[in-house]
């Protein structure tokens, strides 16, 4: 004869499981959902071949973050078109001297590192594979253009690479 199972021992396998199952799923997220970042646009002139979301996003040489969406829009002030690029920056690799993190979400710090020649530009990360790589640098001697079509999402003005200005 066979034994009737007991539904409460089956419940609290079922249980068990679903706890050990969210718990996996944390463990391989790595924390990424409660992780708090700082998204930004950039406006890029002419193409951007080789551009991919997934790309580093690299200040003063250090890795800082990744692009998150790359479109193509139309600049309405001059009538061409621009390729928005929004990344995202992690908020704990940015720190000042004495370990205190900069919140790159606060716009008056993105807007006093802008008005101090913060630029991004476009970089050769392979000249084999041809991928691009977004470079924050300083560059105080270039002019800031704005295109600020979203008020709800920092820009950071670019600059042209040097074969854009050959091109």
């Amino acid at each position: 004869m066979s034994r009737r199972a007991d539904p409460a021992l089956i419940g609290a396998f079922v249980l068990g499981a679903l706890a050990l199952a969210v718990v996996t799923i944390l463990l391989v997220a790595g924390g990424e959902w409660f992780r708090e970042r700082s998204q930004h646009r950039l406006y890029f002139e002419g193409a951007a071949h080789g551009l991919q979301v997934g790309a580093p996003v690299v200040f003063l040489g250090v890795k800082v973050g990744t692009v998150k969406h790359i479109q193509l829009g139309l600049d309405e002030s001059n009538h061409k078109f621009v390729v928005p690029v929004t990344i995202e920056i992690e908020p704990h690799v940015v720190r000042m001297r004495n370990g205190e993190p900069i919140d790159l979400r606060n716009r008056e710090t993105v807007s006093g590192l802008v008005q101090r020649g913060l630029r991004a530009r476009l970089r050769m990360q392979s000249i084999l594979t041809g991928q691009l790589y977004v470079d924050l640098d300083f560059h105080p001697d270039k002019p800031a253009h704005f295109v600020a079509t979203d008020p709800a999402i920092s820009e950071i003005p670019t600059i042209r690479t040097a074969v854009q200005e050959f091109s």
